[in-house]
């Protein structure tokens, strides 16, 4: 695999909380990437941390630090089970820092040349293609021991627009409260129908009749407005999450979960995966391609009619999001309700006509229906295939038996549809012990929480809950089987050498 070109932009996330007690002998840089939707949650995570390196001061030559290029959850795999960094420059690289090359020599493994791979970011889990590379007999099995593939926090995908010329009914109610909790950053309301019209292209206009239901009547324009859709045209997590839920939730079945419009569900037939070469998306011809979150969110904000999927820190939803003009995030349509005029409160919960928001507490409610596996201490490199089947099934393959319409959601009734989570994957064998030690940590900190959680909740994201987090420890930190460790140590940790 060919090195990153020396042009490469490179996100350096300070250390902060990974700072050791004492120094190593010489300092070094922890290569990383993949993921772009978490981006900006994994910058903060250090630059939030007291003793924070600030951003672009990682020099690996004087600083301990982690660096981390956002190429794209396909482009991280790749690199994670080949040991070495990523073969494309990132598109998408609002913040950088060209200190820091990916120098390597091509075709050798870690170690060999100058500083390598050690851990990726996906929102895609681990296949069992992945997995079969991985422990293949010229894989990195034996060299770095079992892959550890963990969450770090839950993401929503959120539906961006551009609110030029809508008219939005203003007596629809809305979640009420904070951003970090309930959100509520628009009022417009998308049904399951609209929202699965709009994306397979057969809505294609503001004044269509199933908008100007879910906005309770109110007509959104005057005159015809058409909808002009924004997707990514790179590989991302993101189009993988998104079109993984419409793939399951728009399947032409019999909707009558909208009353004044009852009918089939618009079937999404585009295709499953990140849209890059290897999973590539055939979205209808007249959308636009922008790359990367930022990408979609910049041309929904500045075309009229606009409408896109981005990761909620891209929109107005976030108490901090990352660009200056947001676009605001539509509500969608919850399980097995629709707005009829009802406000009826289930025991607890929010009225039955509240559409939900993108926002931490609902995005919450998507993913803590993960079933945490039993970790195999016997065959610790089954542990993967395990996790990655645990964590894809628990948000948007967790059907719900409905018996009006065979609807695809969370289980948890008023959680946000469109969600799931991003994750690292750690080899479980490093070297030397400077670089285990600080991976630990890492670990350790942000699954206890304190400024890592608020930094997610900030930017729209759902920090795990506490099940999780103590599950994630005893997968990667206290199970002597498949912990993190130093090499060489037993007969699937042979490492003896690398920075």
């Amino acid at each position: 695999m060919s090195k990153l070109l020396k042009s490469c932009s490179l996100l350096a996330l300070a250390v902060g909380g990974l700072t050791l007690n004492s120094a190593p002998a010489s300092a070094a840089a922890y290569y990383s990437g993949g993921a772009t939707l978490p981006f900006g949650v994994y910058l903060r995570w250090f630059q939030e941390t007291n003793g924070g390196i600030a951003l672009g001061s990682c020099v690996p030559s004087t600083t301990q630090c982690f660096a981390y290029a956002p190429t794209g959850s396909g482009a991280g795999i790749t690199a994670f089970i080949n040991e070495q960094s990523m073969n494309a420059v990132p598109s998408d690289t609002p913040y950088e820092n060209a200190s820091i090359p990916y120098a390597e020599t091509p075709g050798n493994g870690y170690g060999a040349g100058g500083e390598f791979f050690d851990f990726a970011g996906s929102d895609a889990v681990l296949t069992a293609t992945n997995i079969s590379n991985y422990n293949a007999a010229t894989g990195p099995l034996a060299l770095r021991g079992p892959a550890i593939q963990v969450p770090t926090v839950g993401s929503p995908v959120a539906i961006a627009f551009n609110p030029t010329g809508l008219t939005i009914d203003p007596d629809r109610e809305i979640p009420a409260g904070a951003k970090s909790a309930t959100g509520g950053s628009s009022a417009l309301y998308l049904s399951r129908r609209a929202y699965c019209g709009i994306f397979t292209g057969t809505i294609t206009n503001w004044n269509d009749p199933i908008l100007t239901a879910d906005n309770l009547g109110t007509p959104l324009v005057a005159v015809s407005t058409p909808i002009n859709v924004v997707v990514r045209q790179e590989s991302s997590g993101t189009t993988f999450l998104f079109t993984r839920h419409l793939e399951a939730a728009c399947n032409g079945a019999v909707d009558n979960s909208h009353p004044a419009n009852p009918g089939n569900l618009a079937n999404y037939s585009f295709g499953v995966g990140t849209g890059g070469p290897a999973a590539p998306i055939t979205w209808p011809a007249g959308f636009t391609r922008a790359t990367g979150s930022n990408g979609v969110a910049a041309a929904v904000d500045s075309t009229s009619g606009a409408i896109g999927y981005v990761s909620a820190d891209y929109t107005a939803q976030a108490i901090s999001p990352e660009i200056a003009s947001p676009p605001p995030a539509a509500n969608l349509q919850r399980r097995d309700s629709f707005d009829a005029g009802t406000d009826v409160a289930t025991p607890g919960g929010l009225p039955l006509d509240l559409p939900i928001p993108p926002a931490p507490t609902y995005t919450q409610n998507s993913i803590d229906g993960l079933v945490i596996p039993a970790i195999d201490t016997t065959a610790p490199f089954t542990n993967d295939a395990l996790w990655s089947a645990a964590l894809d099934a628990a948000a948007l393959h967790n059907p719900h038996d409905d018996t009006v319409a065979p609807i695809f959601d969370p289980a948890n009734p008023e959680a946000y549809p469109i969600a799931g989570f991003t994750m690292l994957n750690f080899y479980s064998c490093y070297f030397p012990a400077t670089e285990t030690t600080a991976i630990r940590k890492f670990i350790t900190d942000y699954t206890n929480g304190g400024v890592y959680d608020t930094a997610a909740r900030n930017r729209g994201f759902a920090p795990l809950t506490a099940s999780i987090k103590t599950a994630v420890k005893n997968l990667a930190l206290n199970t002597a089987a498949t912990q993190i460790r130093t090499g060489p140590s037993g007969t699937f940790c042979t490492i003896a050498t690398g920075s």
